[in-house]
């Protein structure tokens, strides 16, 4: 039996990334945040410091925010991470896990940002979940491209 002496790296996405270093950000362990070594998520932290290091901001500067949401392979399994953004302060808002993109989903995640930063406008991509999302929290819904 040969070992094979080429190591392919599968790299981890980079939501993923953000997913497991935002726990450590609000102040939980290392050691609590992902099924992964808490070495690999310290250097993440590290890596993503400057940029994820701010999640949040002041609920009187939000304005407006975006939200978005793409599909990751966890372990096999595809999830969904929503993110939340505010273009004007760049800055990450929240963000959300979940197993499946609907309605409830949707509006489980605005309505977390509703309750912290207030009824401002919502501003997506004009998937069908974001419009019932954002008329049963009763706040507006904007599509990226009519600006």
């Amino acid at each position: 039996m040969t070992a094979n002496p080429i190591q392919i790296r599968r790299r981890t996405p980079l939501p993923v990334m953000a997913c497991a270093v935002y726990p450590y950000f609000s102040g939980h362990s290392l050691r609590l945040t992902m099924s992964r070594s808490h070495v690999s998520i310290w250097r993440w932290a590290q890596r993503l410091g400057p940029v994820l290091g701010s999640f949040g901001a002041d609920p009187r500067d939000v304005h407006r925010i975006f939200v978005d949401e793409t599909m990751v392979n966890v372990g096999g399994t595809s999830a969904l991470i929503w993110v939340a953004f505010e273009p004007d302060l760049r800055a990450m808002l929240d963000f959300h896990v979940s197993w499946r993109g609907n309605s409830i989903d949707a509006y489980l995640f605005i309505r977390r940002l509703v309750h912290k930063y207030g009824g401002v406008p919502i501003y997506t991509d004009g998937a069908g979940w974001y419009a019932d999302a954002c008329r049963w929290v009763g706040v507006e819904h904007v599509v990226y491209g009519i600006l």
